[in-house]
């Protein structure tokens, strides 16, 4: 091997161990994400679970997997009649139940 090829060889394994010295320093931390989830900012209304929408679920902070599980009880002709029935939606945590529960209003059906 002559010597401008290991030349060649040692810069390019500087650069390689510079640019990945560069991409983990740039990586988010683990915890970004709980931090992004933490700082989203979720709004308190009055809402009805029988005909609000994913986008009003999503304004409450209810996440898309639950929303997902509220629309698919819906399909199969689920309704909510009181209050507590939004509690048993899959997913959804006592603490966030009991944080939505005061802004329920099911409108009354025949």
């Amino acid at each position: 091997m002559q010597k401008n090829d290991r030349l060649v060889i040692i810069a390019l394994l500087v650069l390689l161990v510079v640019v990945s010295v560069v991409m983990y320093v740039s990586l988010p931390s683990p915890d970004s994400y709980a931090e992004y989830q933490g700082s989203k900012k979720t709004e308190l209304f009055y809402f009805d679970p029988n005909t609000a929408d994913s986008i009003q679920f999503a304004r409450l902070g209810i996440l898309p997997r639950q929303i997902h599980n509220i629309y698919k009880y819906r399909a199969k002709g689920g309704r909510f009649r009181k209050p507590s029935d939004f509690s048993r939606i899959y997913g959804l945590s006592k603490e966030k139940y009991d944080e939505l529960e005061p802004y329920i209003k099911i409108q009354k059906y025949r």
